[in-house]
């Protein structure tokens, strides 16, 4: 499995458009084939940011993911809205699930 994890800040007064710019992106992300899911959650330390978490089943599926013309719209989309997170830029890890017992 593959995690990506990634943040944006919203520009002051912009939070509204790049949370909805994020939701619509997550919506469509999770219809993309090899998407176990794809989630954005709003900061509650930081107000004006975004954290992302997403989990594909292979790196194949993650990179037709960041092929696809409305993954790159989304970023043209946070044009003056948005930028990301210094602090926290886009990480991809390769991961095996282990259980308990």
């Amino acid at each position: 499995m593959i995690i990506v994890t990634g943040a944006l800040v919203a520009e002051p007064g912009k939070f509204d458009r790049a949370l909805a710019a994020a939701q619509a992106h997550t919506r469509a992300s999770r219809e993309e084939p090899g998407c176990i899911s794809h989630d954005v959650f709003p900061d509650p330390e930081h107000p004006d940011r975004l954290f992302f978490y997403e989990r594909w089943d292979s790196m194949d599926a993650l990179k037709v993911h960041f092929g696809v013309t409305e993954a790159r719209g989304f970023s043209a989309s946070l044009t003056g809205v948005a930028k990301p997170d210094p602090a926290h830029r886009l990480s991809i890890y390769e991961t095996t699930e282990v259980r308990p017992g």
